[in-house]
């Protein structure tokens, strides 16, 4: 059995979390033997339920903001953990666990030192001096980086143009998904449906404006807001139905009663039967500022969703505009209700926006697919160092 640790900032109820627990369970059953190490930022109940599935270390002094007398006794205590576990391979993930984990292996020295990339860590938001210092920060830690995993073409691009790797330690795999639960909820019956809304407290004969993320400024919840008197003068039977839940609810909430739109909003929380509740919904809206890989928006298009989107980057490998939806410029409120408008205006257009992003969805992002990429990955690169 080879030994392979993942080290993660936080493991919270998220996209990329879910698809790093895809990958150590699924690679825990098969030739390898996997670790998840977590920070002390996660959720405690979620690394509970997770233990069940595969060994799982809490490291407290590993936290997700900048802590330097935590950070270095971070640092140590990692690199003492490879060390006396012996680990052939290393896999980092998310910003801090990929900076201070890629250099813990190299200490430690662990043969093979893998880095995914799930998202931007110098996006556009962040102040130029934090932006650049974390490009310095990348540029050190890729040259201890056997093999980068992007999640999208365009993450890859992008870190290449900012001189972080060469394009030989790059690999493309998508992050990997139960497909088969949103392709069988696409087909979900009218009296289920309507069970589902009653359930979820929305009128029966309203149009359903959906949106799936953590309840967060940087998930953009506030556009969609800000656009809904607009789009409720037009069409006063919509309902926006936001699912998920995080630290900005309260404050998305005031918003709504603001804008003297609250009798229109239903906040649903955290919802395990997540594909059932966007089988409701008429049309889909993903309003992040960043991501790497928008895994909602698959999971969008899965369901046949029509879809109105921000042109971050990563989106523009699943939304085709014009053809499963539409694509319009980050924060522009206008143009999210002229779109959202145009589809409910056009609903048959809208379906066969839907149909035609079912068709875009292949094997390549089932979980299978991605296990597989990694394997083979994993075996070149311990085959190389002798390891396996």
């Amino acid at each position: 059995m080879v030994k392979v640790l993942h080290v993660l900032t936080r493991l919270i109820r998220g996209g990329a979390d879910e698809a790093v627990l895809h990958m150590v369970t699924g690679l825990n059953r098969q030739q390898y033997e996997v670790t998840l190490l977590v920070g002390g930022d996660s959720d405690r109940a979620y690394v509970a339920e997770a233990s069940q599935e595969v060994k799982i270390v809490l490291e407290p002094s590993l936290r997700r903001d900048i802590h330097p007398l935590s950070d270095l006794r971070a640092l140590y205590t990692l690199s003492h953990i490879m060390r006396q576990g012996r680990y052939a391979l290393v896999h980092t993930h998310t910003a801090k666990a990929g900076f201070l984990g890629r250099l813990a292996a190299k200490l430690a020295g662990v043969p093979v030192i893998v880095h995914t990339l799930h998202g931007v860590t110098f996006h556009d938001f962040r102040p130029w001096l934090v932006r650049q210092c974390y490009i310095l920060l990348e540029k050190v830690a890729a040259r201890v980086t056997d093999r980068f995993i992007a999640v999208g073409v365009d993450l890859k691009q992008h870190y290449l143009q900012h001189g972080i790797g060469t394009a030989a330690q790059y690999t493309v795999i998508h992050t990997g998904m139960d497909l088969e639960r949103f392709l069988r909820a696409a087909s979900l019956s009218d009296s289920d449906k309507q069970q589902k809304r009653q359930e979820l407290g929305v009128p029966p004969n309203t149009i359903i404006i959906g949106h799936v993320s953590r309840l967060d400024t940087g998930k953009g919840q506030q556009y969609l807001l800000q656009a809904a008197p607009n789009i409720l003068a037009r069409f006063p039977q919509a309902t926006f139905l936001f699912v998920g839940d995080g630290k900005h609810r309260g404050s998305f909430e005031r918003i709504a009663q603001d804008l003297g739109v609250e009798t229109h909003v239903v906040f649903a929380g955290f919802r395990h039967d997540i594909e059932a509740v966007m089988a409701i919904f008429d049309l889909a809206v993903f309003t992040s500022l960043w991501e790497g890989l928008p895994r909602v928006v698959v999971q969008y298009a899965a369901l046949g969703k029509p879809i109105v989107a921000f042109d971050i980057k990563g989106v523009s490998e699943l939304v085709h505009d014009g053809v499963n939806g539409f694509t319009i410029p980050i924060k522009d409120v206008d143009s999210l209700a002229q779109q959202i408008i145009y589809l409910l205006e056009h609903l048959d257009e809208a379906r066969q926006m839907g149909r035609r992003g079912q068709q875009l969805i292949d094997e390549t992002w089932r979980i299978e697919t991605m296990l597989g990429r990694i394997r083979q990955e994993y075996q070149t690169l311990l085959g190389t160092t002798n390891c396996e």
